[in-house]
């Protein structure tokens, strides 16, 4: 088992929600333990959230397209997990 930085955490994250079907395939890929991607993915999930409120409180955008809140769709996304 290797100890990952918070930024790691992060890049993986985002490559398994941009490019993963599944945590199994995730798991498989990086050779990772069930306990271990779920350490992963949540450090991870708050470092990218931690960030993204960073970004907005400095700049009043939303990092992702560069729109302010006011200026998204009204709709909710979900995240379902496995």
């Amino acid at each position: 088992m290797r100890n990952y930085t918070e930024t790691e955490c992060q890049k993986l994250y985002l490559d398994w929600i941009n490019n993963f079907l599944s945590d199994t395939k995730f798991r498989e890929y990086y050779n990772l333990g069930v306990s271990e991607m779920e350490n992963i993915l949540d450090i991870g999930r708050k470092y990218n959230k931690l960030q993204g409120e960073k970004h907005y409180q400095e700049t009043g955008k939303v990092k992702q397209n560069n729109k302010t809140l006011e200026e998204l769709p009204k709709i909710a996304i979900y995240t379902i997990k496995n």
